[in-house]
């Protein structure tokens, strides 16, 4: 029987393992069954026998094929060789970009769980979520993606403690991992911190005061689940979506008894949060040394996503390589780094600002452009940042960029991660937002 039959066959027989890795698999079959002892359960989770072991040899086989296929692709212009990198990476990024929330969230899930009365429910963990917000994600969950290989879970895993070590970032005390310790997210969970990482920060004023219903500064778990079950335009009473287990969003926000607020600070707080957990897992996966990213670094991270040939990327970093590399730059830190992606978050305003500016086709120098970013994020942005961003779009050299240099790079990066899609648009009774 040759490798492909076998492969082929151990999929079927672990479907929600089909693209896992052989130690995760052991990991997370261990995990599972030592919680089923403890809460007096006789039977184990897989089935045991031949077929887990023509599974595993089948998983291993995969294993290899996709070593070899990493091994192909690592000469790709963008290979970071991150560990647990996803083949069809080039595939989840069309996705990322062009699928509508509800494509996104089914695609990137990797849990189901099913009620007394048949009722099945996605549920999306932070890593999942992580991977849906993020081109070139290579954090593994360790299983496949898609309805067919959704893992099935019992209401009594939430907030098992197998659950939480399967899904804990690699970011101590951050937002997503408190978000983690609290459950999984529901769709509506997912629509809504997708539409926090969409707004620019200059609006979430506006998205909190569209969920504080009765105008009071504060917004109660009731306000909360309503508003977002229109904006997410589910049918579901907002009753069940306040009483859903799953939701772990509404239970970190308002409390397992769900008779805690928010206000306008918690709000904002929150925004950032979510925003700097996403970031830094970005940034650290160019293996910053000393705490710095290299300028090289920076600027692949930034062409990842553009609209730009490979080769005409490769002339641009061989400019970046001998003007900071071999030890010449001072690297980039992480808050240099968020600053600048904080500006990219602005969206439009961004692209106004530029266009204002340019009314006369010479493009911005790097004072304008400074100013715009202080304008768009309320934070003065680094001149060294300032500097490698020049060094690296101006083509012609003459200190000015335009919106043509900028466009394919800056103004694509809310794409590529699907933002577009995140406008808060719904109507409340005569009311339209």
């Amino acid at each position: 029987m040759n490798g492909r039959r076998m492969t082929r066959i151990a999929r079927l027989s672990l479907s929600t393992l089909s693209r896992g890795k052989q130690e995760a698999m052991c990991v997370l079959t261990e995990q599972r069954q030592q919680h089923k002892k403890e809460k007096g359960f006789g039977q184990s989770w897989f089935a045991a026998g031949a077929g887990v072991s023509l599974a595993l040899a089948g998983i291993k086989l995969q294993a290899e094929e996709e070593k070899k296929q990493t091994t192909k692709t690592s000469k790709v212009f963008f290979d970071t060789k991150a560990e647990g990198e996803v083949v069809d990476i080039t595939k989840e990024d069309k996705i990322r970009e062009y699928s509508p929330i509800d494509t996104l969230f089914d695609y990137f899930s990797s849990y189901q769980i099913i009620d007394n009365k048949g009722k099945k429910t996605t549920l999306m963990s932070v890593r999942n979520f992580y991977n849906a917000m993020t081109p070139g994600s290579s954090l593994s969950q360790g299983f496949g993606k898609r309805r067919s290989s959704y893992m099935t879970i019992e209401e009594e895993d939430l907030g098992a403690e197998w659950l939480i070590s399967q899904n804990e970032l690699p970011r101590e005390g951050s937002l997503l991992n408190r978000l983690n310790k609290k459950g999984l997210l529901t769709y509506t969970d997912y629509h809504f911190l997708f539409l926090l990482m969409s707004t620019p920060r200059r609006y979430s004023d506006m998205v909190f005061h569209a969920f504080d219903v009765s105008a009071d500064g504060n917004i109660e778990a009731k306000e909360f689940a309503y508003i977002l079950a229109k904006i997410a335009n589910v049918k579901t009473d907002p009753e069940e979506l306040m009483k859903a287990e799953s939701s772990g969003l509404i239970k970190y926000l308002f409390g397992d008894d769900l008779k805690g607020e928010i206000n306008r600070n918690d709000f904002g707080k929150l925004q950032t949060e979510l925003i700097d957990d996403v970031l830094s897992l970005e940034y650290t996966r160019y293996s910053p040394i000393e705490g710095k990213m290299s300028e090289v670094d920076f600027c692949r991270h930034m062409l990842y996503s553009s609209n730009i040939t490979n080769k005409k990327k490769e002339r641009m970093i061989q400019r970046i390589s001998k003007t900071y590399g071999k030890e010449k730059g001072k690297g980039i830190s992480f808050e240099s780094f968020k600053t600048f992606y904080t500006v990219l978050f602005g969206g439009a305003d961004l692209e106004r600002a530029m266009f204002f500016l340019d009314t006369e086709g010479r493009g911005v120098n790097r004072a304008e452009f400074s100013k715009i970013s202080q304008w768009v994020c309320t934070q003065d942005l680094d001149p060294h940042v300032i500097d490698v961003i020049y060094t690296l779009l101006d083509e012609d050299e003459d200190d000015n960029l335009s919106t043509r240099e900028f466009n394919p790079v800056l103004f694509q990066w809310r794409h590529s991660r699907g933002f577009h899609k995140g406008s808060l648009a719904m109507t409340v009774g005569s009311l339209k937002f």
